[in-house]
Parts: structure tokens; sequence; C-alpha cells
């Protein structure tokens, strides 16, 4: 990793899982985990204004989420990117903005392509 890149990770932990992965990231100097949540707006003032790049993750992920609450995960998912994007939008230097959605959206493409 560039030792010149400052990475800010925003997490609010909501899965309860050990991320080992996470963990191991974290111990990087140059990564500062952030506990904080997407879905409150007031999140998007306490963050830093000089992003050169931000790559928007999160998402409400897991079909039997989508089953038992199609409406709750889309008004979430929603919520996380429109806070996504406000927080882009006070950005003084801001490259690119990238958003991928959720790992459902891919589901059956290798059976079509």
């Amino acid at each position: 990793m560039d030792s010149e890149c400052q990475i800010d990770l925003l997490d609010n932990f909501s899965r309860g899982v050990n991320d080992t992965h996470l963990a191991d990231l974290a111990e990087n100097e140059t990564i500062n985990l952030i506990y904080t949540d997407l879905l409150l707006s007031s999140t998007i003032d306490q963050l830093d204004q000089d992003y050169a790049y931000i790559y928007h993750f999160a998402a409400v992920i897991g079909v039997q989420h989508v089953l038992k609450s199609p409406f709750d995960v889309l008004e979430k998912n929603f919520i996380l990117l429109q806070n996504a994007l406000k927080i882009a939008r006070k950005q003084k230097k801001l490259r690119r903005f990238i958003f991928t959605s959720t790992s459902e959206v891919y589901a059956g493409t290798l059976n079509h392509y």
C-alpha cells in the first residue's frame, strides 16, 4: 500500500462479525478505521472534506434480509448511497466516486455471461 495515501474505512459493525481481514487492515498505519453509521445524516459533517477518492461499499446485504424486509433493505441502501453522495459533494478535491452496489446484483451472471 502506498505510504503517502491515507485511507479512512467507515463501518458501523452492524454485522456483528469478527472480521479478521478488517482487523489486519486496521493494523496498517496508513489506515484509519472509523466507527460510524452512514445511515445517520450527522455522519456527513463529521468526516474530512479532502478525500480524492471515495469507494462506497456500504450496504445491507444478504438474501435473508431482502426476503424478510425488502422495503427496509431498499430504503436503507438508498439512504446509504444518498449520504455517501452528500459526503462526496462536500469534497474539495474529489477525483472519483466509485459505487459498487451489492453482490446481490451479480447473482447468476456466471450462468449467463
